[in-house]
């Protein structure tokens, strides 16, 4: 007497492209068919790993971590405090690793600029970019090797912070020491900040005009050439939500 094997049924809830795929092969589906499941089972995992990196980031910023103004800068008359790189790439990497996103870097130089690209990467695959460009920091007399390497670690915070929406904050009790002189670090945090905030993208438009007439009055090129970028990232967001 034969015995009768059935096959576990699959739910279709719990279907994927793959699954499908298996069924197909056994029935004798055409190679065409084959490759366009295949297709669908890529998009498939696209889309599971977007979700995934969607959830991590959201559990990430649930709790996130306290980046604090630690270090102050002054010659002649610019008097600020900022967060270091240590400090920020610490905290921000320690707390994305607890939710399987990792990070690095791409820099690129061309014409007396430097462009950092910060990618944060999910374990299930998905990565996220966001470039951010500026001229070499001469400030200070620096040398021409100081200038860019200043200039690389800058970008390297900020697009950090930018890739994770978070800013930093002042030393409690400090006296008011960073209250006098404009400060590039805290203008830009603070724009980001609002942009990344921004919920529609009028009220975007509308922060990035009103950002622009604050880095204008401050000579600040660097500072908006940095923050239009991080809109052009905010805009690209904002207009897939459509």
């Amino acid at each position: 007497m034969n015995e009768i094997i059935e096959r576990p049924q699959t739910s279709v809830a719990t279907q994927t492209p793959m699954s499908i795929m298996a069924i197909a092969v056994e029935k004798g589906a055409s190679v065409e068919s084959l490759e366009r499941m295949w297709e669908l089972q890529v998009m498939y995992e696209k889309r599971q790993a977007e979700k995934a990196f969607v959830s991590a980031m959201a559990e990430f910023k649930k709790n996130p971590p306290e980046i604090l103004k630690n270090k102050e800068v002054k010659f002649g008359t610019t008097h600020y405090f900022h967060a270091t790189h240590y400090g920020v790439t610490t905290a921000i990497v320690e707390g994305l690793s607890k939710h399987g996103i990792s990070h690095r870097w791409d820099v690129e130089q061309d014409a007396g600029k430097i462009a950092v690209t910060c990618v944060l990467t999910h374990r299930d695959g998905h990565s996220q970019a966001t470039r951010l460009e500026a001229g070499y920091d001469t400030s200070g007399g620096k040398n021409s090797i100081q200038a860019i390497m200043s200039a690389k670690t800058y970008l390297e915070r900020h697009s950090l912070l930018a890739a994770t929406g978070l800013s930093t904050s002042d030393m409690p009790d400090d006296d008011g020491r960073g209250a006098s002189g404009y400060n590039p670090e805290a203008e830009l945090d603070k724009w980001i900040y609002k942009a990344n905030s921004a919920t529609s993208l009028a009220d975007l438009h509308q922060v990035q005009k009103e950002a622009n007439a604050a880095f204008r009055d401050a000579k600040d090129v660097d500072g908006w050439n940095s923050f239009k970028a991080v809109c052009a990232d905010c805009k690209a967001v904002l207009g897939a939500q459509k």
